[in-house]
C-alpha cells in the first residue's frame, strides 16, 4: 500500500512539473509574440518617420538637384539665384490664401552640393501694432507641422506680446523633430528695435549627403589663410 501510495505522489509531482512547463513554454511563446509585434511596430513607426524626414515641403525633398526641385510645383517658377532658389509671388500667395497666412513674405531652398538641404520662411517686418499677425501664422505653421510631424518637441505657450521680444534676438515659437528632419519656428525683433517677424528653418541632419571637394579657388584661399595666419603666428611674442 505504501508503495502504491508512493507511486502516485510521484505521478502527481511529474504532472505537475509537466503542466508547469507547458506554461512556462506558452508564456514564452506569447511574450515572444507580444515581443516581435513591437518590433514590427517599431519598424513601421521607423519607416514612417523615414519617409516623412525626407519631406522638405510639400513635393519637395531633401537631396533634390536643382533640376529636380524646378520641377516640382513648389519651385516650377521659382527664381535661381546661386544655390538658392525662391518661390515665385504667385505660388507664395496662394499658399497664403489657402492657408489664411498674413505676413508670409519668403520661401527660399538652398542647396550644398546641389542637394537640398534647408528651407528657410521668412515673413514681413511689421511694427508692434502687428505682432498678432504674426504670432497667429507661427500658430497656423505649427498646427500643420504637428498634423505629418506630431506633437512639438518645445513650443511656446505663454501669451506673446512686446514684451516678448529683445532687440537683435529669437526665440522659439515651437520646434518639431522627426527622424533626421527638424523644423524650427522663431520669433524675433530687428537689430535696430521696433520692427518684428518670424522665421520658419526646416532642414535634415543627413543633408548634404555628399563630402565638399573643395574647388582650386577654394583650396587657394585656404592656403592664403594659412600662410597668413603663421605670418602672424611668426610675428608674435
Amino acid at each position: 500500500m505504501r508503495t502504491i501510495f508512493i507511486f502516485c505522489v510521484c505521478v502527481s509531482i511529474l504532472c505537475g512539473c509537466s503542466d508547469k512547463g507547458r506554461r512556462e513554454r506558452q508564456r514564452q511563446v506569447v511574450a515572444d509574440s507580444i515581443a516581435k509585434a513591437e518590433q514590427w511596430h517599431e519598424m513601421q513607426e521607423r519607416a514612417r518617420a523615414d519617409s516623412l524626414a525626407i519631406i522638405a515641403w510639400g513635393d519637395l525633398k531633401f537631396g533634390m538637384s536643382k533640376s529636380e526641385a524646378l520641377q516640382t510645383v513648389s519651385l516650377k517658377k521659382g527664381t535661381v539665384n546661386g544655390n538658392t532658389i525662391s518661390m515665385d509671388f504667385d505660388t507664395r500667395f496662394a499658399l497664403e490664401q489657402a492657408f489664411g497666412l498674413k505676413e508670409f513674405r519668403q520661401f527660399d531652398v538652398t542647396f550644398e552640393e546641389n542637394e537640398l538641404s534647408f528651407v528657410t520662411i521668412k515673413s514681413s517686418k511689421v511694427s508692434a501694432s502687428r505682432i498678432d499677425d504674426l504670432v497667429n501664422d507661427c500658430k497656423i505653421l505649427a498646427d500643420n507641422f504637428a498634423k505629418k510631424m506630431g506633437e512639438p518637441v518645445i513650443s511656446k505657450d505663454e501669451e506673446i506680446n512686446v514684451f516678448s521680444f529683445n532687440d537683435g534676438k529669437m526665440f522659439d515659437f515651437a520646434c518639431f523633430s522627426i527622424g533626421d528632419k527638424y523644423v524650427f519656428i522663431k520669433l524675433g525683433e530687428t537689430c535696430s528695435g521696433s520692427e518684428y517677424f518670424y522665421e520658419v528653418n526646416i532642414g535634415n541632419s543627413h543633408n548634404p549627403m555628399k563630402k565638399h571637394e573643395p574647388t582650386p579657388e577654394e583650396k587657394a584661399q585656404r592656403q592664403k589663410e594659412d600662410e597668413e595666419r603663421q605670418r602672424i603666428i611668426d610675428n608674435s611674442f
